[in-house]
């Protein structure tokens, strides 16, 4: 759904679901949403809060079949418009939110290229390849999962799933490790650091075998 929004040249503002109706009020509002998608199961805390605001609420199927993205709105749009769209590196893509020290949380908009710029570092840094897999714990609300485990995975064809939920993706790590070993990719900058050295190490010695990159999540945000 990110990459349908930002395709259609429009901003995406990621929301956590667990967020009350007055967090979600704020959010919508600092970032003067126009639209509220969510999926066929409508977070009742979010439709509450858009309501509140006027900020008009659809909610779109998201199959695994390669259909079009459609919204539940009874509103007719332009057939194939999308397509007479011409993305532009300058295109407002992602709109954040700082968090932690302030005591108001400030707006950061990121454009295509700030995106763009920061997957194809990673990538480079940690070199990603299509040979390799990416298993993404938690939610993709915050920027640091949506660049660092899945938007640099898409840029080098690897592989990338997203579980339905943790204790899924701890049990799949688990199978995967006795099959091919695995990589911490997110755990601290320290561990960051000791893995992508371990990876460069391997890589000079010539060793063949397929690196499985993991995006593990330690704690909650």
């Amino acid at each position: 759904m990110f990459l349908t929004v930002i395709r259609c040249q429009a901003t995406a503002a990621l929301l956590n679901a667990a967020y009350t109706v007055e967090e979600l009020e704020f959010n919508l509002s600092d970032s003067e949403s126009k639209l509220l998608i969510m999926l066929e199961e409508p977070i009742h805390t979010a439709q509450a809060a858009a309501s509140k605001l006027n900020i008009p609420h659809v909610t779109t199927n998201l199959s695994a079949t390669a259909n079009p993205v459609t919204l539940s709105s009874a509103a007719k749009g332009i057939p194939d418009l999308v397509s007479q769209l011409v993305n532009d590196l300058s295109d407002m893509a992602l709109f954040l939110h700082t968090s932690g020290t302030t005591s108001r949380p400030k707006k950061v908009p990121l454009t295509q290229l700030n995106l763009a710029s920061s997957v194809q570092n990673i990538k480079s840094v940690y070199k990603i390849t299509e040979s390799d897999s990416t298993v993404i714990v938690l939610p993709l609300f915050h920027v640091h999962r949506l660049i660092t485990g899945l938007l640099s995975s898409f840029s080098a064809e690897a592989a990338a799933t997203l579980p339905a939920a943790v204790s899924l993706a701890w049990r799949l790590l688990l199978v995967m490790k006795g099959d091919e070993g695995f990589e911490v990719m997110e755990a601290g900058s320290s561990t960051e650091e000791r893995n992508r050295d371990d990876k460069q190490t391997r890589l000079q010695s010539g060793q063949n075998r397929k690196f499985v990159v993991w995006t593990i999540l330690i704690g909650l945000v």
